[in-house]
């Protein structure tokens, strides 16, 4: 009986230490991972959903710098026309050029901001504009119109939509085509 309680004790003690053998070896490290630190962690979308809606967003704030970006490009190409045409006195077919490219510039900017043509704005503004003879003046309020227009795009917000903006941008479309069917 001894003998059996011996090797019972025996047996007991192997299937032990069998058993605690492996919790007592040395865990293996995981392959190393970056580490991300807990702001990182908060920012990353949970669902689907929140992913769509982070995307959104970021592809509203890129279309709103975009809009702005053209507004600056605008301002660039009037302030040239009117330059060029105080430096050579004259309206140019490179100036033309330039005309056309504005036209299709503030263009994209109304039709982004939601605008259409305003046909009757259009015909004020080109019977205001044939009023005046002088070339210098017309640059002059096609500079001004592109100068509102670029202002009222920075007040605004990529949330909101300007009336004044599109306003603007009809302005400088119709007295961009007046210029260009004159010449």
């Amino acid at each position: 009986m001894k003998r059996r309680t011996l090797w019972l004790a025996c047996i007991l003690i192997l299937f032990g230490a069998v058993y605690a053998f492996p919790q007592a070896q040395p865990q293996p490290t995981p392959p190393s991972f970056p580490t991300i630190d807990r702001q990182q962690d908060q920012d990353r979308p949970r669902t689907l959903r929140d992913q769509l809606t982070k995307a959104r967003i970021e592809r509203d704030r890129k279309n709103y710098q975009e809009l702005l970006d053209r507004g600056d490009s605008a301002l660039r190409l009037s302030e040239a026309l009117e330059s060029s045409l105080e430096l050579n006195g004259e309206f140019t077919s490179e100036d033309l050029g330039k005309l056309a490219e504005l036209e299709k510039v503030v263009t994209r900017i109304r039709r982004d901001l939601g605008g259409n043509s305003d046909k009757e704005l259009e015909r004020e503004t080109q019977k205001e504009v044939s009023g005046k003879k002088d070339l210098v003046e017309i640059f002059s309020q096609l500079r001004s119109s592109t100068v509102n227009l670029v202002a009222e795009l920075k007040k605004s917000s990529r949330f909101s939509i300007s009336a004044a903006a599109i306003h603007a941008s009809n302005s400088i479309i119709s007295i961009a085509r007046f210029l260009r069917l004159k010449k």
